[in-house]
């Protein structure tokens, strides 16, 4: 069932469903049965690997045609196949295109198991959410906050730390977070983890904002976090 339309999905996530996701037309499934392939570095074609096909299609299903605007971002997010059919090799295995990031401009890579993956520039192939429908909550609770009071600063740490430990006790956002994107919330204050940047050097390039009320608390949580790392 497509993402859209699915009664189960949580409240949040419904709303923004509703209110700022546009659905256009899917890739065909019989298109994808018929046309799915497999590709090596080289070039050569291969045979499909088992159970290849039917992730394409439940990704489809799922995820296909969706797309929304984030405000502050050069273009919009777009998900599904989009007629592009070719399976190919990557570091972390056997992927399609399946998420245009309007943050980058940039296609970002599906694994078979459903996880939304980048390899930007010469940066390392990266996990950056564990699953599309992640992606989508971690989007809609960017867009539920995104009038609050904020302030943002910078951590640098070593590949695969988080930059803040736990967010100085705010629930986590458990549904939002990934591994390029860490949310805690209560009813008054945000912190958004954003993983920026992982280059070969052996860090990872975070920003940190945090979300409140006022301007006043938001910068307090703010320099709470630098001060603790997020442990209090």
């Amino acid at each position: 069932m497509n993402i859209a339309i699915d009664p189960q999905v949580n409240s949040r996530l419904r709303v923004f469903l509703t209110r700022h996701v546009a659905r256009h037309p899917r890739t065909d499934a019989a298109y994808i049965r018929r046309a799915a392939r497999a590709v090596v570095e080289d070039g050569h074609e291969v045979r499909m690997p088992e159970g290849a096909v039917e992730a394409m299609l439940a990704f489809e299903d799922r995820f296909g045609g969706l797309s929304y605007a984030v405000p502050g971002w050069p273009n919009e997010m777009e998900y599904g196949l989009d007629g592009d059919v070719s399976l190919y090799e990557t570091p972390l295995g056997w992927a399609f295109y399946g998420v245009l990031d309007g943050s980058q401009t940039a296609p970002l890579d599906v694994l078979l198991d459903g996880r939304v993956t980048a390899c930007l520039g010469t940066w390392s192939q990266r996990v950056l959410d564990d699953s599309a429908e992640q992606r989508l909550n971690k989007h809609a609770l960017l867009l539920e906050v995104a009038s609050m009071p904020r302030a943002v600063f910078s951590q640098v740490v070593p590949t695969g730390e988080p930059a803040v430990g736990a967010g100085l006790g705010l629930p986590a956002v458990v549904e939002a977070s990934g591994g390029g994107d860490r949310w805690w919330r209560d009813n008054r204050r945000a912190v958004w983890c954003h993983l920026d940047a992982w280059p070969a050097d052996g860090t990872d390039h975070w920003t940190v904002t945090c979300f409140a009320t006022t301007q006043r608390e938001a910068d307090h949580l703010a320099e709470d976090l630098r001060r603790t790392g997020g442990t209090g």
